[in-house]
This record gives structure tokens, C-alpha cells and sequence, in this order.
């Protein structure tokens, strides 16, 4: 009699037709698996990117499931997730990569005014959010009501080219990422009096 070695198993193809749902912290992703005789699927690999960073080892699923749900996604980040099937043979050549994730943005933070000499009013601030599209600045006369003085800017500092000489003027600093999500409100900043009307005397 003669014994044969079983036949070694190839590596799988690349997982396809991956979608993505959900929102905020939360992501459920479904996929379609080719397995076959020659080369069976005994999992999908997942990897995260964070950032742009490398791409690290996120979960294991083993076959024939072909979703995954993902929660507590890190805030003020842009995830990308990438699958690959996986056997005896290792993981597939191919890959297919998720759409980017974004996530609420960190706030600006020292946010604060200077009177320049043309008039104008120079903000400042710092950015910390890691991928923004631009910035909202709101001013205020009472630190009540707010509007905005730009809706969005990608300039830092940003000039307040014509504020309005009768009031005094305080800002705020909100970070705006893609798909619409925007941060917190910054620090209010320092108060600036152009011409408006001094402030009353207190404690008398």
C-alpha cells in the first residue's frame, strides 16, 4: 500500500463586499467569504490603524461568521480597519479596507483675544483634535449670547477683520471633523473693549 500526505491547503481569497454601519463609538461590519476545497477560510483576520498609524491586530473571526461589531472607538481619532481571511496556509494576499472612521474631535483649548493696532482682534488658540476640517469661532458681547464669527476657518490665529466697536467682544473655539461631528466649546476667551461703554463699578 502506498500512504499520500494530504494536499496542503492554499491560502484563502481576500474577504469582499465589506459594509459598515453604525455611529458614534459603535461600528458593525459585515463581509462575504469565498471558501472553498483547495482553499477553506478558517477565520478573518481584523486590523485597526489609528491615526495613521500601523496597523495592529483588532480581532479574530472565526468562519462562517462574517460580521463584527466594534464599540468604545478611541474619541478625537480616524480609524481605518482592514480584513483579511486566514488558514492553514496563513492569511490571504489580498485585503479589503474599511471606509475611515471619525470620531468627536478634541476642543481647542487657550483660546484668547488681542486688540491689534488697525482695529481688528486677533484669536488665538490651540488646535488638538487630529483631523479636523476647520474651526468655529463665536463671539459674544455678554458672554450670553453667542454668534458666529466664522463658521469655518482653518486659519490659527484667526483676525476678526471688522468687529463691532460698541460692544465688547469674548470667543470661543470649536473643532469641526468630517461626516459633521464637532467638539466641545473651548474656553471662553479674555474680554475685549473697542469703544463700548465701560463696565459698571462694583462692590460699592
Amino acid at each position: 500500500s502506498v500512504k499520500f500526505p494530504k494536499r496542503p491547503v492554499e491560502k484563502p481569497a481576500a474577504p469582499s463586499g465589506l459594509s459598515m454601519s453604525g455611529s458614534g463609538s459603535s461600528r458593525t461590519f459585515t463581509w462575504t467569504i469565498t471558501s472553498t476545497t483547495a482553499a477553506p477560510v478558517a477565520s478573518t483576520t481584523v486590523y485597526r490603524s489609528i491615526n495613521g498609524g500601523p496597523f495592529l491586530n483588532a480581532a479574530t473571526v472565526n468562519s462562517p461568521t462574517t460580521t463584527l461589531t466594534v464599540t468604545g472607538l478611541p474619541v478625537n481619532s480616524k480609524l481605518v480597519y482592514r480584513f483579511f481571511t486566514k488558514n492553514a496556509a496563513g492569511e490571504s494576499t489580498g485585503y479589503v479596507d474599511s471606509a475611515a472612521i471619525y470620531t468627536t474631535p478634541a476642543a481647542p483649548s487657550n483660546v484668547s483675544a488681542a486688540k491689534l493696532a488697525d482695529g481688528t482682534i486677533q484669536v488665538n488658540y490651540n488646535d488638538n483634535s487630529a483631523y479636523e476640517t476647520g474651526f468655529r469661532i463665536q463671539d459674544s458681547p455678554d458672554d450670553s449670547t453667542w454668534s458666529d464669527a466664522v463658521a469655518s476657518t482653518t486659519n490659527r490665529p484667526w483676525v476678526h477683520a471688522s468687529p463691532n466697536p460698541s460692544v465688547t467682544h469674548r470667543y470661543r473655539v470649536q473643532a469641526i471633523a468630517p461626516g459633521g461631528l464637532v467638539s466641545a466649546w473651548s474656553n471662553t476667551s479674555n474680554v475685549i473693549q473697542l469703544l463700548a461703554k465701560p463696565n459698571a463699578p462694583t462692590n460699592l
